[in-house]
């Protein structure tokens, strides 16, 4: 796949602004932010297919309400930005009852962006 040509800043920038206002529900809703580090150790940490991921976000409910669509449309852009601008990408859980969870992948400098958010399962 083509990355776009644009530069770090600026992708840091497009991924900071598709996290605006987006929600990650569980048990608690978690703010959707912009990360950029490492990847989390393989060894403490489930890995979860990307698309099957974002399969539960991006599905449009019957029941689902302006808030609920606003929340879908953005993870579904959020997707499309994440697969456009990086490769190898990735979903990790980690923790228990208290998660992290990482979507990253690699910009086309070899670094690590993506998002991050929290999950509670008890």
């Amino acid at each position: 796949m083509t990355k776009s040509p644009n530069n770090e800043s600026d992708l840091k920038k497009r991924i900071t602004a598709a996290c605006v206002g987006l929600v990650f529900i569980s048990e608690t809703d978690s703010p959707v932010e912009p990360f950029f580090g490492r990847r989390p150790a393989k060894s403490k940490s489930i890995e979860i297919e990307f698309d099957r991921f974002f399969d539960r976000l991006t599905a449009r409910k019957d029941w689902h309400t302006k808030r609920n669509v606003k929340n879908t449309d953005g993870f579904a852009k959020l997707k499309a930005l994440l697969e456009a601008e990086l490769d190898d990408l990735r979903v990790y859980r980690v923790g228990e009852v208290q998660i992290d969870i990482f979507v990253i992948g690699r910009d086309k400098h070899g670094k690590t962006a993506g998002v991050k958010m929290k999950a509670v399962e008890t």
